[in-house]
């Protein structure tokens, strides 16, 4: 893609959103006072994901094409005030209103940043005690309706509640969301033509529709959908499934980099699939990410300190450990392990083989 054309076509993609004012406050406190519930979004958006943000399919799995090399166009004005490494929460959410998958996710200077958070993690869910995480935004929704609120407001309560437990659980202040429905990773890897995977061992799996051999090979589709949310016959379950996530993010990755229609194709496959918070900067993303010569794609998943954990009831569960989990996310959102060690950035172009 020439410089040229990638300029025209952030241009063209954002012109809509130019004339926005954009509050650099997080979130939850946005969603305070937003008069409107979290509205799904078009190729705005999707622009700034596939400009180098982190593009969803079915719960963002980060997308980066790319930058231009050039300057950034100031003719398209941006807020006066921004967070400059901005942290989203993005959720992957299923038919029922739970978050399917969860992940924090922070634009560096260098590219993007995604930590994956299991969905089946026991943790406090504020105003509703020890819970699931993927009951999170549903259980805020639910108060809400049971309080007599509007099916609006219900929704940005589901939103405030999923963005105040990532934060509580990751010490993190959290500064935009974008929710995906599962229908997103369908309708993205039938517009590109599939994405690589690769597995150790083949899987048949009637419950998850999964149908795959052992080895390389390309999904779409269902199948696509079907691979990321298989977590029956893994040898660790959800924590498996989440390295399906960061594989399948890492290939899409490579696969979006390399197309020269990736602006047009992912905002046509995406539109009317993600919601995000009324605040998002847009335009201040695409501007960043365009700017840099070389962005890049770095993932993790947060310590576990218990996978068979068993919750009140007999319910299982994933233990983890608060203290452990925020120092962990603290260094890795900024470039670094606890250890001291800088994450490898920049993934392969062969798809890692997962279980």
């Amino acid at each position: 893609m020439t410089d040229d054309r990638t300029e025209s076509l952030i241009r063209d993609a954002l012109a809509h959103e130019a004339n926005r004012a954009v509050d650099p406050n997080v979130v939850r406190n946005q969603l305070a006072r937003s008069a409107r519930a979290p509205r799904r979004r078009g190729p705005a958006l999707i622009a700034a994901t596939v400009a180098g943000v982190a593009g969803v399919t079915i719960a963002v799995t980060a997308i980066v094409v790319p930058g231009t090399g050039q300057e950034p166009d100031h003719s398209m004005p941006a807020a006066e005030q921004s967070v400059s490494e901005p942290t989203l929460v993005i959720a992957g959410m299923d038919a029922n209103g739970q978050s399917d998958t969860v992940l924090l996710s922070r634009v560096r200077s260098d590219g993007v940043a995604v930590v994956s958070l299991p969905r089946d993690a026991w943790v406090e869910v504020p105003g509703h005690g020890q819970q699931r995480l993927s009951t999170a935004y549903q259980l805020g929704r639910q108060a809400a309706l049971d309080a007599g609120q509007s099916e609006e407001d219900a929704d940005r309560k589901g939103a405030t509640t999923l963005v105040d437990t990532v934060a509580t659980l990751t010490g993190e202040s959290v500064d935009h969301y974008a929710l995906v429905d599962t229908a997103a990773v369908g309708a993205v890897t039938t517009a590109i033509g599939g994405v690589e995977v690769c597995v150790h061992e083949a899987h048949h799996d009637p419950l998850s529709g999964v149908d795959l051999d052992a080895g390389r090979q390309t999904v779409s589709g269902d199948q696509a959908l079907a691979f990321l949310r298989q977590r029956r016959d893994l040898p660790e379950g959800d924590l498996d499934r989440m390295t399906r996530l960061q594989s399948f993010g890492e290939s899409l990755f490579h696969s979006l980099a390399d197309s020269e229609d990736a602006f047009t194709t992912v905002a046509g496959a995406l539109d009317g699939h993600v919601r995000t918070d009324e605040n998002l900067d847009v335009l201040g993303l695409a501007e960043k990410l365009a700017s840099m010569s070389d962005p890049g794609l770095t993932t993790a998943t947060i310590p576990i300190a218990d996978p068979e954990q068993t919750a009140p009831g007999g319910m299982a569960v994933i233990g983890v450990e608060e203290d452990e989990v925020r120092e962990f996310v603290g260094a890795f959102l900024d470039g670094e392990t606890p250890e001291g060690t800088t994450p490898e950035l920049r993934p392969t172009s062969e798809p890692r083989c997962v279980n």
